[in-house]
């Protein structure tokens, strides 16, 4: 073998592994960028919600249909009942009725607004958690959730003190 021919398989190598290396650091780049947009588009859906809340939390018999874009990635959006319009109880015999909730939503009643991901992954925002004095308008029910379709639908009816929720 000549002296040249053995250089040119360590060219081979490193070539190799400079291309294996632009590879990894651009699929990083395109998940990073990809996550990213997934997050904006939450935060934008629950400070839209939140803005329509607040807007109409005060209008006592106003109501309006609200449709919202929400990620694919999410399969549910549930809402759950407000502790504060129920003069702060959640618990003992004025406590919420949960029935048929998803477990990962009934663990962490602090919270009135989750988005799952899975059964049992509850997706995370800076704004996500608590939306303020919201009723849930839903056969008795103190939470329902919304299978995802990428747009979702809610009724609101201000009442003076807050607003009920209802899924259509």
């Amino acid at each position: 073998m000549k002296k040249g021919q053995t250089q040119l398989i360590f060219v081979f190598i490193l070539a190799a592994v400079i291309i294996g290396l632009i590879m990894l650091l651009g699929y990083k780049g395109i998940k990073g960028i990809t996550n990213n947009a997934k997050q904006a588009q939450i935060e934008d859906f629950v400070n839209d919600l939140s803005n329509d809340i607040t807007s109409l939390e005060r209008s006592r018999g106003s109501s309006k249909t609200k449709s919202y874009s929400v990620p694919t990635s999410l399969l549910k959006i549930c809402f759950v009942q407000s502790c504060s319009v129920r003069d702060g109880s959640c618990t003992g015999a004025g406590g919420l009725n949960m029935e048929g909730a998803p477990t990962a939503i009934t663990s962490m009643l602090e919270d009135n607004l989750f988005l799952l991901s899975s059964s049992q992954v509850v997706e995370k925002s800076s704004k996500l958690g608590s939306l303020e004095n919201i009723e849930i308008n839903d056969e008795g029910k103190d939470y329902f959730c919304i299978d995802n379709t990428g747009r979702i639908q809610i009724k609101m009816e201000g009442t003076g003190k807050g607003v009920i929720l209802e899924q259509i």
